[in-house]
């Protein structure tokens, strides 16, 4: 559970989006009416615009609405506090478990592309507390040759896109996909190489995702076919990143010297993963490595999905 947002009531929202884009310099990056809450929004992010933890504006729309009666009764100020969770539906099991009330037994839809809830006030101290889960990916069915697989998409409609292949890492997926749009291809679990055929399958998923030369993220299992689909078809890809890289150069059965474009490989501050990831510094002509230090999990995640944000901001 991490900060995403804060909600803040106001009286006059042009004059409120005048003030803070003084303050922060920088415009609102989105505007939206949801009609069943009488509520108009304005969203602020910090540096790139997306990410949390981001400001929400809220003017109400009719004298009847929440918002309204919050004004009313405390004026222009903080409204709620808003957390984000992988799993909104497990984390309402938990909360109440912990005692805690819920305002809504199920999640709706709110502002932003997100499912929320709300805890009651008067079991957190007074505050408001939101909990915020992204909408789940839009669902896409990719043939290829060697069978079918499940796709998914998922980020800011208007961010630049990144194909991800893995095997399974939600909270770095969900740390990237504040700043890109995620076409995500579900692979087998396991470190064996993948069958040719899987280089097939990311090709599909351009295809039928209408996507041009593409950023390409290879996580776990993942890595191995985007090594192959990036030696194989150069031409389809504009910068890869890896994270997650199996023990050998040799095992990924690739000429790893034909790879041109810049690579990036993630690894954890630790001497085996080092010196795996060393050789493939060695065998890849224009791969940079990038040590994540050891933390906390969380920041692990952070730390990581900021390195790789960076690099493929930079292409």
């Amino acid at each position: 559970m991490t900060l995403e947002h804060l909600g803040i009531a106001v009286a006059d929202a042009p004059a409120a989006v005048a003030l803070f884009e003084r303050l922060l310099q920088r415009r609102p990056y989105k505007e939206e009416t949801v009609e069943r809450e009488g509520v108009r929004t304005v969203f602020f992010g910090d540096g790139a615009d997306r990410r949390p933890p981001k400001l929400e504006l809220l003017e109400a729309l009719s004298p009847d609405s929440p918002v309204a009666t919050f004004l009313e009764k405390r004026g222009a100020g903080l409204h709620h506090v808003a957390f984000d969770v992988d799993d909104l539906d497990a984390e309402m099991a938990r909360i109440r478990d912990a005692g805690f009330r819920l305002l809504a037994d199920a999640p709706k839809p709110g502002a932003d592309g997100k499912r929320i809830v709300f805890l009651h006030p008067k079991d957190t101290a007074g505050v408001l507390v939101e909990l915020v889960q992204s909408a789940p990916p839009e669902p896409l069915d990719v043939l290829f040759e060697g069978g079918a697989l499940s796709a998914g998409v998922s980020g800011p409609a208007d961010a630049p896109p990144l194909v991800v292949l893995h095997a399974g890492v939600p909270p770095l997926l969900r740390r990237i996909r504040r700043d890109f749009r995620l076409y995500t291809l579900d692979l087998p679990g396991g470190t064996a190489a993948p069958p040719d055929g899987l280089v097939s399958a990311v090709l599909a998923l351009l295809d039928v995702a209408g996507l041009g030369r593409t950023a390409l993220f290879g996580a776990s299992g993942g890595a191995f076919a985007a090594l192959r689909a990036a030696a194989r078809h150069p031409d389809r890809f504009s910068r890869l990143a890896l994270q997650g890289l199996p023990s050998e150069p040799a095992l990924v059965d690739t000429d790893l010297a034909s790879i041109t474009l810049p690579v990036l490989l993630a690894v954890a501050d630790s001497r085996p993963l080092l010196e795996q990831s060393l050789r493939f510094r060695m065998a890849l002509p224009h791969a940079s490595l990038a040590v994540v230090p050891a933390l906390d999990p969380a920041s692990e995640v952070e730390v990581l999905g900021g390195l790789i944000t960076a690099f493929f901001q930079g292409s």
